[in-house]
């Protein structure tokens, strides 16, 4: 599964554990007097953790599919009962931010007015609206560890490949942070992987049927959650329609619209407050990015969305484009404040790493491969 023409997993694998390392390091330096040790002990047991379950196939229980199932119940079941028990940890403010947006909201003011700099768009503070009616509105990472368990049984993999999954998604100190900080970027992710997975299954490219109306509005749905929603569906949908690209285009359109139904009656609300704090303003500024490397990012997005031949391949060009980004946004702003000032101190916010980790942990998969062909596939 590691094997040196594995290249899919071998790259996912390193840069899962990279981004734990680093939010791994980050807390060891606020929490203990010896951040690179503990750092060291992480990434070498949670490589050999990985490197037993791979070793050792057919020999644990890991490789039984029904135990499997059984153990993401039992998890989704404990986070569940944790985030309804324990309060939020921390002072990560996703949580603030979707509840003050809410209430600002519901009483007639402007939502994107907050101090708490909300940077998503509307409507994943609407799929939130209604957890909130009932006291908490951070039950959201419970709903995306629950399509990811779904999406990783039903793709095709062996007991090993999903075995490895489940490990390294308990292992990610991501993971751990979506949980204890009530963050939504795991959920949002997840919004979108399930979005592609019923693409896959039900969409035809040839026929413009009333699914295909659906899919698309469903789709525009999605893309107004948060922009990297739209370099996933730009990859996706590339592929699944190279062979029309004119159905790809009323496609296209119907998503954007719908998307833009969402973002319209704020801007009219109050255009110098949207332009100002919006979600446009906000991510813009949070991402750090200037123009000419989202451009280059887009134009990975056109060549993988040409490259890619399935699922997994989706999954992890999506993956490796989102963690470029936050790489490079990350090393501006070291350029500006310095590294401990940006990681330590919170000079940026390194949870934009987290929209790569459910990705990649999706591309990974117990592939054969060959010394030329490289990836076989059944």
């Amino acid at each position: 599964m590691f094997n040196r023409q594995s290249y899919i997993n071998i790259t996912s694998l390193f840069v899962i554990i990279s981004v734990n390392g680093l939010f791994f390091y980050k807390y060891a330096v606020i929490y203990t007097g010896t951040p690179l040790i503990f750092t060291f002990f992480y990434i070498i047991i949670t490589v050999l953790i990985a490197y037993l379950i791979v070793k050792y196939t057919g020999k644990n229980i890991l490789q039984d599919r029904k135990i499997l199932i059984t153990l993401s119940y039992i998890l989704t079941g404990t986070v569940l009962f944790f985030i309804l028990a324990f309060p939020r940890f921390g002072d990560i403010g996703r949580l603030p931010a979707i509840e003050d947006w809410l209430n600002r909201y519901l009483t007639g003011f402007f939502p994107y007015n907050s101090p708490h700099t909300p940077s998503s768009y509307p409507v994943i503070f609407f799929l939130a609206y209604p957890f909130h009616l009932l006291g908490n509105a951070g039950v959201l990472p419970v709903f995306g560890l629950g399509i990811f368990f779904f999406l990783i049984f039903k793709q095709a993999d062996s007991g090993r490949g999903i075995s490895v999954k489940l490990v390294l998604l308990v292992l990610s100190v991501t993971t751990w942070f979506e949980i204890v900080t009530r963050s939504e970027l795991l959920f949002n992710m997840m919004l979108v992987a399930g979005v592609i997975f019923i693409c896959e299954r039900l969409l035809n490219p040839q026929k413009l049927n009333s699914l295909f109306y659906a899919l698309a509005i469903l789709t525009g749905i999605v893309l107004a959650t948060r922009s990297v929603a739209a370099y996933m569906f730009f990859i996706y949908f590339l592929y699944r329609f190279r062979m029309n690209i004119g159905n790809l285009l009323i496609f296209g359109l119907i998503a954007v619209f719908v998307f833009a139904s969402f973002i319209i009656p704020f801007y009219l609300w109050d255009p110098e407050s949207f332009m100002r704090n919006g979600p446009f303003a906000v991510q813009s500024y949070l991402s750090n990015l200037p123009i000419w490397f989202m451009v280059i990012i887009l134009i990975g997005a056109l060549y993988a969305g040409w490259a890619v031949s399935d699922l997994q391949e989706i999954y992890f060009a999506g993956g490796i484009l989102l963690f470029t980004a936050a790489v490079v946004s990350f090393l501006f702003r070291v350029s500006e404040l310095g590294f401990s000032e940006s990681l330590i101190n919170d000079g940026y916010d390194i949870s934009y790493f987290i929209f790569c980790i459910p990705l990649l942990l999706l591309a990974l998969k117990d592939y054969r491969t060959d010394r030329y062909l490289g990836k076989i596939t059944s």
